[in-house]
């Protein structure tokens, strides 16, 4: 770096005489353009020495534009000595000694007095003396200059000086010309500039985190130095001086392979569009080129990593809150990570029991809320929990659960399958379910109802034995907030491997019905069918005391897959004999026979009353009556019998207080119970009215539960 030499002469001064009037007090006076004569003179006058001192103000012209912006680090000022003599005594020689110190402000030669004196760098850093003997005149004669000082390193615009000597019993007699108007001879200074130096220091993404899908912004200040005598880096504090142009480098950390993007210019930023890096890390440097066309040093490699930080995410509603699952509902969660990025995608799953979790949605979005469907979720206590991916597609942690309570009609459930048997399986999927209720259709026609079963099953066996054929199956399902669902269906054909079919045979016996079979060797189990329903068990032979007149009879044989095959139909009909007769229904073959009323014919009288219920209301006459489901029947009849023995089997059925099953001639058959017996005595027979009233009585058994 090449330092420049510049002479600047002087344009303006001013001449302050001060003159001691021996009583060490004295006064200045001030000389405005005319020829500058400075001198230091002393005499002898009796006891005390009288002297003056004179001091110029000297301003030099500007600097040249071309280093206008250049520091300045050294000058020198020449003044030009007109003549030089010894004192008249001989006592002091021609020395002189001048002391420069810089002026701050702005100064007007034809103004400048006492009153407004020019400021001065008076620390004593930007004082300089120099000591000069034996002066010769006609000669010029240097002083050293500090136009700067350590709390003013600033580019040189202007300098004046002050300019004096600064001891006061010097001795000798010196002329110094200093006046900017003369032809020649004239003050002038010599200064050394160099250039200003820069480097720049980054100031945005130095370090840490980038997203390369994003622009990136990197940034740069300047700082500005000199080279110091000693050959030192040294700082400037310099304001006016600006970037007039910048080159960028950058390269992926590792290679050798720089990129480089020039004119940048004045912008003390530069931005890098999305997706210009493509490896983790990356390095970055500037350089300056400042207003003087001096460029400055590249800036330290800086590294940025592109691989972002895993995030972690927080429920934020609905938390601890109920929500209504039949409307939409807004779930909202905060996306945390500590480069500042932005979500690129979540995931949002739901549970039931806080283990077992169910995907809801995903999405690439940096919205952290999403707006579930209504219907979506199922009722009852849930939890739920989101996960965030950083701009890297990594996926943080899970959130911790948040526990919500969904209120509301449950979602439909979800039918999971069917069986191909002769008394399927049917399962499904559902959410808060306590109670649950199968159907079966052929057709139109409802074959079988679960009713309303409680329990959180979701299999349900089918209790009865289907025929091959096409089926529809619906399920509903009640939750905790005792609201059903809507109902699923699903259809299927079930078609099945049947056993051999039995072999029936049957006749009419006394007060029953005598059932026999040959059953094959593949069936398990059988089931004794009277009109299509099972009453028994069958192992080979039957009677059946249940019932009276003519009836159908089957065997139902079952295999070890619990398919089944109907034997064919016989059709008995059964007879009892005389009158009436009763048995109780833990022991139908103990009959009593009711056959004879002395006197008269034996007769039956029953009385029939559906339940029901009178109302009256306001402004009717008549009261309303209200029929239930409910039927009330009740029998008296009249007997005889002849024998202590008969008696008692009577009197021990109604004292037992068990059911009894009533059958006579005229076809009445019925389950009842004995209300009430009453009876006269003689020595031929027992005489009594017995009364019955009409109990529900269920005659068909279940079939064996199948493995479910």
């Amino acid at each position: 770096m090449a330092d420049h030499t510049i002479r600047l002469n002087a344009i303006k001064t001013a001449y302050e005489d001060w003159r001691d009037d021996g009583t060490a007090s004295g006064s200045s006076k001030f000389y405005h353009n005319n020829t500058l004569i400075m001198s230091n003179y002393v005499h002898s006058t009796g006891g005390f020495n009288s002297y003056r001192k004179e001091m110029a103000y000297i301003g030099f012209e500007p600097l040249p534009d071309e280093y206008s912006k250049k520091f300045v680090r050294l000058g020198k000022v020449y003044l030009y000595v007109t003549s030089a003599a010894k004192s008249i005594d001989d006592s002091f020689y021609n020395t002189f000694k001048i002391t420069t110190i810089p002026i701050v402000n702005n100064w007007n030669e034809d103004t400048i007095n006492s009153d407004n004196r020019p400021e001065f760098l008076t620390n004593n850093t930007t004082a300089a003396e120099t000591l000069y003997g034996n002066l010769t005149a006609n000669a010029y004669y240097k002083a050293n200059i500090k136009i700067y000082d350590d709390e003013r390193r600033e580019i040189l615009t202007g300098i004046s000086i002050k300019v004096g000597n600064s001891l006061l019993y010097t001795g000798g007699y010196v002329t110094i010309s200093a006046n900017s108007r003369l032809a020649s001879n004239i003050p002038y200074l010599e200064l050394i500039a160099g250039d200003v130096l820069n480097t720049p220091v980054g100031t945005l993404h130095t370090s840490g985190f980038a997203n390369e899908k994003e622009p990136i912004e990197i940034g740069w200040d300047i700082k500005y130095y000199y080279i110091s005598d000693n050959g030192e880096k040294a700082n400037l504090r310099i304001t006016a001086r600006a970037q007039k142009n910048a080159t960028i480098k950058w390269k992926n950390k590792g290679s050798s392979f720089e990129n480089i993007i020039e004119n940048i210019g004045e912008n003390q930023r530069y931005t890098f569009q999305a997706n210009t890096f493509s490896a983790d890390s990356i390095e970055w440097c500037v350089r300056v080129m400042s207003d003087d066309d001096v460029w400055g040093d590249y800036s330290e490699w800086y590294e940025l990593t592109t691989v972002d930080v895993l995030p972690t995410s927080r429920p934020i509603s609905p938390v601890n809150a109920y929500i209504d699952t039949t409307s939409d509902n807004l779930f909202e969660w905060q996306h945390d990570i500590g480069t500042g990025t932005s979500q690129s995608k979540f995931d949002l799953q739901y549970s039931t029991d806080g283990s077992m979790w169910i995907d809801l949605a995903s999405e690439e979005t940096d919205r952290c809320s999403y707006l579930l469907p209504k219907g979506t979720l199922p009722t009852g206590k849930l939890f739920w929990r989101v996960r965030t991916y950083n701009t890297d597609g990594a996926a943080g942690e899970w959130s911790n659960p948040a526990s919500i309570i969904g209120i509301g009609k449950p979602k439909a459930p979800g039918i999971t399958g069917i069986t191909n048997q002769a008394r399927p399986k049917i399962s499904w999927q559902a959410d808060d379910q306590i109670a649950y209720q199968v159907e079966v259709y052929s057709g139109a026609s409802l074959l079988i109802d679960s009713m309303e079963t409680a329990g959180s099953t979701k299999l349900y066996r089918i209790p009865e034995y289907l025929n091959d054929g096409r089926y529809t199956f619906r399920v509903r399902i009640k939750n905790s907030n005792g609201q059903l669902s809507d109902w699923s269906s699903a259809s299927a054909n079930i078609s099945t491997v049947k056993p051999k079919p039995p072999i029936v045979t049957g006749h009419a016996v006394e007060n029953a019905a005598y059932i026999t079979a040959q059953l094959a060797e593949e069936v398990s189990t059988a089931y004794l069918l009277r009109d299509g329903v099972p009453i028994a068990k069958f192992t080979g032979a039957y009677y059946d005391y249940g019932e009276i007149g003519e009836h159908e009879y089957a065997i139902r044989a079952i295999n070890a897959d619990d398919n089944f095959v109907d034997s064919d139909p016989v059709f008995i009909t059964i007879n009892i004999g005389r009158v009436a007769q009763i048995a109780p229904e833990d022991d139908l073959t103990k009959i009593v026979r009711l056959q004879f009323r002395r006197g008269e014919p034996a007769m039956l009288s029953a009385e029939m009353e559906p339940a029901g219920e009178s109302m009256n209301f306001a402004g009717r006459k008549f009261p309303i009556y209200e029929f239930g489901e409910f039927l009330s029947e009740s029998y008296d009849s009249s007997f005889s019998v002849r024998t202590r023995e008969e008696w008692d089997r009577i009197k021990e059925l109604a004292i037992s207080r068990k059911t009894v099953l009533y059958r006579d001639v005229r076809g009445n058959c019925f389950y009842g119970i004995i209300s009430a017996l009453q009876f006269d005595q003689d020595r031929y027979s027992t005489d009594f009215s017995i009364s019955l009233l009409r109990v529900d009585h269920v005659g068909r058994i279940e079939y064996d539960p199948a493995e479910v």
